[in-house]
């Protein structure tokens, strides 16, 4: 029963703030312009933040080794933070390269050009929507 409960407050929660896109005649910008251009941000700062966060981690995970003396209870060994260190990177590496994949996709998809504008005309020519000329 709460399954359900959950299942129809997600469904109205959606219903009540779904709001349609409202595109000119001439363009073409499948996900509005402005989910369009916070998309493509967020995108960026995952490759910004991913690396920083990996560095920041391991000289976390660094200290607390060099810090820790013999024999204390919460001693990290160097093989645990091999371990840790190497699932970080798996992780980075991850939110590194996928969000360069969707950028790939979508601009392959012309959802996007390679600043992140919407594209516009149907016909195929790229022209940001605010008809300003590409450079």
């Amino acid at each position: 029963m709460k399954k359900i409960k959950r299942v129809l407050m997600v469904l109205t929660l959606l219903v009540l703030t779904y709001t349609p896109v409202v595109m000119a005649a001439d363009s073409y910008c499948p996900l509005g312009e402005h989910v369009t251009k916070d998309l493509n941000g967020a995108l960026k700062i995952f490759r910004i933040v991913a690396p920083l966060l990996l560095l920041a981690f391991t000289i976390i995970d660094l200290v607390k080794m060099v810090s820790s003396g013999i024999g204390d209870a919460k001693e990290v060994t160097p093989k645990q933070m091999a371990t840790r260190f190497a699932k970080r990177l798996a992780a980075t590496v991850l939110l590194f390269v996928i969000p360069t994949l969707v950028d790939i996709i979508f601009q392959w998809a012309g959802i996007w050009d390679s600043n992140g504008n919407c594209m516009t005309q149907l016909t195929g020519s790229r022209v940001p929507v605010d008809n300003r000329p590409l450079r």
